[in-house]
């Protein structure tokens, strides 16, 4: 059972009740207090608002896993979709396709994967791995 389910029964809630409190359909909330998927922020914090909890008490950092490389719509369900919120400015003047392919990268997706195949060097560097 997850901490988010234990929470739910034990404050004697339904999880439909939950899911439309915080804005999901009834097979969206089951993913998440499955733990088949995290909520986005925002949905994590309306569920703490539902269960009269904090963050803390739901999900600890080990509970969140990023995995790169492979591609969530192939059928693989332990994957999940990584969003990322970027500001306009930066996206058309940093990150634009023209920088992109000048730098040899053919996508964003292969940024993506460069940029987080460097920050794991970097912090296997770090922690001397």
């Amino acid at each position: 059972m997850s901490r988010v389910q234990e929470i739910r029964t034990s404050k004697g809630v339904i999880a439909a009740e939950v899911a439309h409190a915080i804005g999901l359909t009834a097979p969206q909330y089951s993913n998440v207090e499955t733990d088949k998927l995290l909520p986005y922020p925002n949905t994590a914090k309306k569920l703490c608002r539902a269960l009269g909890v904090e963050m803390n008490e739901l999900y600890d950092r080990s509970d969140v896993n990023f995995v790169f490389g492979h591609d969530y719509r192939r059928g693989d369900k332990t994957i999940v979709n990584l969003a990322a919120r970027v500001p306009r400015e930066i996206r058309d003047d940093y990150i634009n396709e023209t920088i992109l392919a000048a730098l040899g990268y053919g996508s964003y997706k292969d940024w993506l994967m460069d940029m987080a195949r460097q920050t794991r060097k970097r912090y296997e560097q770090k922690i001397g791995g």
